[in-house]
C-alpha cells in the first residue's frame, strides 16, 4: 500500500461460514467488529493486536491466521480517493474532500447495522436508499436513512440512532465518485 493501512477485513475463505473480521484505525486499541454481525466492537487480540498495521506489515491473531485459507483486504486513505475515519453524535457534515461514490458506515458503540450507500442505485440526493452488509435482506428506503453526497462529503439527514444518533460513535469507509487529485484536464 505505501502506508499504513487503516482499514482491513480479514477471513477464512474456505470456512464458508466463518465470521469476517474488521479492524479500522479509529477502533479502541485491541478491538475489532464482525462485517457480517450488527453488534458493537469486541475486545480481542486473538482477532488484531493492540498495533496491527505499519506501511510494512500487518499482524493477525492467532483465530485469524490460523485458518487454512485466511485472507485478509487492506485499504489506505488515499487524499481525493478514499478515506477511513471515525464521527460523533449528530454531525451534520463529514468532510471527505471528494464526492463519494460509495459510503459505508458503522455504529461502534452499541448494536447497530453497516449501513451501505452508494451513488448507483439513484444517483440523486437527496439519497434515500441504503443496503446493509451484515445481512442479506433487500434495500431499505424512507427518510431515516436518507443522507447527500455533496462535493466535499456527505451530509446526513436523519437522526436515526444507527447511522447519526446524539451522543453515539460511529466508524465510515467512503471511495470517491472522480477521484481528482490525480485527474488529468482535457
Amino acid at each position: 500500500l505505501g502506508a499504513a493501512p487503516e482499514f482491513a477485513i480479514a477471513f477464512d475463505y474456505a470456512g464458508y461460514t466463518s465470521d469476517h473480521y474488521v479492524w479500522h484505525k479509529d477502533l479502541a486499541s485491541g478491538y475489532y467488529i464482525r462485517l457480517n454481525s450488527n453488534s458493537s466492537q469486541a475486545s480481542g487480540s486473538s482477532y488484531f493486536p493492540s498495533s496491527p498495521a505499519t506501511a510494512t506489515t500487518i499482524t493477525l491473531g492467532t483465530s485469524i491466521s490460523s485458518g487454512t485459507q485466511s485472507h485478509v483486504a487492506l485499504f489506505s486513505g488515499v487524499e481525493g480517493y478514499s478515506k477511513f475515519g471515525k464521527y460523533q453524535s449528530s454531525e451534520p457534515f463529514i468532510y471527505l474532500g471528494f464526492k463519494p461514490a460509495f459510503f459505508m458506515l458503522k455504529r461502534i458503540d452499541n448494536t447497530g447495522g453497516w449501513w451501505v450507500y452508494d451513488k448507483k442505485r439513484d444517483g440523486y440526493n437527496v439519497i434515500p436508499y441504503l443496503m446493509t452488509a451484515d445481512s442479506n435482506s433487500s434495500e431499505s428506503t424512507g427518510s431515516s436513512y436518507n443522507m447527500d453526497f455533496l462535493s466535499n462529503g456527505v451530509k446526513f439527514r436523519n437522526t436515526s440512532s444507527a447511522s447519526n444518533g446524539s451522543g453515539n460513535t460511529y466508524i465510515y469507509a467512503a471511495f470517491a465518485e472522480s477521484p481528482f487529485k490525480h485527474a488529468n484536464a482535457r
